[in-house]
């Protein structure tokens, strides 16, 4: 037996040259049996996921699902818990209330058709209400969000008990992000009593025999100015509608149905509205979109670009957004100094729309 090879006097262990002495089969047997794979085109009988629906003979079953909110407030108190994403409210539909939470449970609906999730929230965001509903659409109020609101998503259809005709729009848990004023106004009632009241008064005041309208009127000004159109509801057939003051001169403008294409929607702002208000003092004052779902919305150069979330199914379709500019021509204006003169001769003009009995 020859010497192994050695290099810089470190024998090897083996030697490279010489096959082993052992004779051992190292063929792996094949078994011949033949693999069998087989398909179905049709659909399973059900899908646990959250909110995934079958069909049944007594109605639709659809499995444990649930309402995961994040809420943002502009205006909180200090000691108001802020959710994020790291802490989301997690709101189970009442219709599961005896049900444990795992998304192999499933319950019954007493209805065929159209199944959604409707929440409502109030005034601060906070979520009072879920349950699933259908087969009618249920009413939705996501705007003032300064009153509270009212949402829904589809989660989809089932018209018979052939499993393919199933639509299922969503196969998740539904994550629900929007922002709220973050106070409530407790004496919003009584304020509006109290304000329908003041009008009423300022009217009647404007239509008696008061002397000069400069005398009658107090010292925070005048009755608003108004828009007279024709109101069958009332007994004299008319009633007022009334402006709204503001510190700059300012133009509105409302976009109705603009579609959300995708995450990042481009729009242009009509010309005729761009050519009426100062240069770049356009601002999205309002949105209002076709179903539940955040979407921004802001004004860069002559365009509203608007941000919704990626998947389709958490986006509105359509939103309706509100703009406002300032006058042409008036963009240094803001609360501008008046003198006492001015004052009265703007009150005489004012009341002079009233005729005297």
């Amino acid at each position: 037996m020859e010497e192994p090879f050695s290099r810089s006097d470190v024998r090897l262990p083996v030697s490279l040259n010489s096959a082993p002495q052992e004779n051992k089969d190292y063929v792996v047997p094949f078994d011949e049996i033949p693999i069998e794979i087989t398909t179905s085109e049709q659909p399973q009988e059900y899908k646990p996921f959250p909110f995934a629906m079958r069909p049944a003979p007594t109605g639709i079953d659809i499995y444990f699902g649930s309402l995961i909110a994040q809420i943002n407030k502009f205006d909180t108190d200090d000691d108001e818990e802020q959710t994020s994403i790291t802490n989301p409210e997690v709101h189970v539909p009442i219709n599961f209330e005896d049900e444990e939470g795992s998304r192999y449970n499933y319950i019954t609906l007493g209805w065929r058709g159209n199944v959604y999730l409707y929440w409502e929230t109030n005034c601060k965001g906070a979520v009072e209400k879920c349950e699933l509903v259908g087969p009618e659409e249920p009413e939705s109020q996501s705007l003032p969000n300064q009153n509270g609101g009212k949402f829904f998503v589809k989660i989809g259809t089932v018209d018979d008990y052939d499993i393919p005709n199933l639509i299922q729009d969503i196969g998740s848990d539904v994550y629900w992000i929007s922002a709220f004023d973050g106070k409530c106004d407790s004496s919003s009632s009584s304020s509006d009593s109290s304000e329908s009241e003041s009008e009423s008064s300022s009217s009647d005041s404007s239509d008696s025999d008061s002397s000069d309208s400069s005398s009658s009127s107090s010292d925070s000004g005048s009755d608003k100015s108004t828009a007279i159109v024709p109101m069958g509801w009332h007994d004299k057939g008319y009633g007022a509608l009334f402006t709204m003051e503001s510190n700059e001169v300012l133009f509105e403008f409302v976009m109705r149905d603009v579609k959300v294409v995708g995450p990042k929607t481009v729009t242009r702002i009509d010309d005729r509205f761009l050519a009426v208000c100062e240069p770049d003092s356009m601002t999205i004052t309002g949105v209002a979109g076709d179903r539940a779902g955040s979407v921004g919305a802001v004004v860069e150069k002559n365009n509203v670009i608007l941000s919704a979330w990626p998947l389709s199914f958490l986006r509105p379709k359509k939103v309706t957004l509100k703009l406002t500019g300032v006058r042409k021509g008036f963009k240094h204006l803001d609360m501008p100094e008046r003198s006492k003169e001015q004052f009265i001769a703007n009150e005489k003009f004012i009341n002079s729309a009233y005729p005297r009995k």
